[in-house]
Formats: structure tokens, sequence, C-alpha cells
């Protein structure tokens, strides 16, 4: 399922990314941004690129389940005027987005850090459609398939990557994107 965001709301989710980006560096927040080291850009656009694709893929599942992004504004609202800027694990109620991109990612899996894996949360994959860590005019995102925590809680040490440290699922795992409008 492959959803299409135009220059207006591309520009406003990089916004909402860059926010989100220096929050996290305001208060010591470690975000990985190794992967992008081949790129030779600034450590603060490597950071804006992540958070940007974390906020895409949500975006991307709220147009997907509802039909228009409100109640994503109204939540990325929230967030920002509360300066919590994070969702406490889950970006809906009951679903938890795992954004991937193809240029750091070329083979995209569900990772799942260990300690913030929650039973009752359905995680969500997503990946978003980009050539270059940087702000995009447009932007896609695939809604790949999903899974639930409580099956991800019985297999983690099947999943279990070592070199990672984080439960990584391969796409053939998860359920089609349409099962979570039954």
């Amino acid at each position: 399922m492959r959803i299409d965001f135009g220059p207006h709301t591309t520009n406003l989710l990089w916004q909402i990314g860059q926010a989100k980006s220096l929050w996290f560096k305001k208060n010591n927040w470690p975000i990985y941004i190794q992967r992008m080291s081949k790129f030779n850009i600034p450590d603060e656009q490597a950071r804006t690129y992540n958070q940007f694709c974390g906020v895409a893929g949500e975006a991307a599942l709220w147009e997907w389940l509802y039909g228009d992004l409100s109640g994503f504004w109204t939540q990325q609202a929230y967030l920002h005027d509360s300066q919590a800027l994070t969702d406490g694990g889950t970006d809906m109620p009951g679903l938890d987005c795992k954004t991937r991109d193809l240029i750091t990612d070329p083979i995209p899996w569900l990772i799942i850090t260990p300690h913030k894996l929650d039973v009752k949360v359905r995680y969500v994959l997503c990946v978003v459609q980009s050539e270059h860590p940087s702000k995009p005019e447009t932007v896609s995102v695939d809604i790949i398939g999903s899974i639930h925590g409580e099956v991800v809680d019985r297999l983690k040490t099947h999943w279990w990557h070592e070199g990672l440290h984080r439960i990584t699922i391969e796409q053939e795992f998860l359920t089609p994107p349409e099962t979570l409008k039954w």
C-alpha cells in the first residue's frame, strides 16, 4: 500500500522532523545515525532525516487508515505543545509504526528494541521511498505489513539479531496491511 505526500505535506513533515531532532539533541537522547556516515552529511541533517522518516511513516498510516491527516496533525500539535515530542511507544492506540528507508536499509526489516516490546501493541512496518537523506520535494511511503506484539514476544529469541541487539523480523512474517482495517 503506497501513500504519496505532495510538497506542502512533505515540508510540514520535514519541519516536524527538525523539531523532534532538536528536542532529542537538547535532551541528550541517543539517535543512531552512523549508518548515514557514507553520505557525508552533517549530524543535524542525519538526525532530522531520521525523525522525518519516522514521522512520514506515521502520517502515511494515519492517511491510509482514516483517509486524512486531521488526527495526525492534532496529535503532533499536542506533542509539540506539551514538549513531550514522544508518544510513549504507540503512534496510535494499539499501533506502533516502525519506519525504515531503502537508502540506509536496503532490506528493510521490522526492528524492535527488546525493552520497548509491548505485547498489547501491533507493530507496523512502513518504508520511506527516498534517494538521499535530505529534504525531499515530495515523499512516498509504503505500508508493508504488521505483526502483533504477542507473536513477537513468543518468537523473539528466534528473531534476535546479535549484531544489532534488536529483534528483527523479515517482511515475509508480517500480515498484509489490509488486516489493520478488519
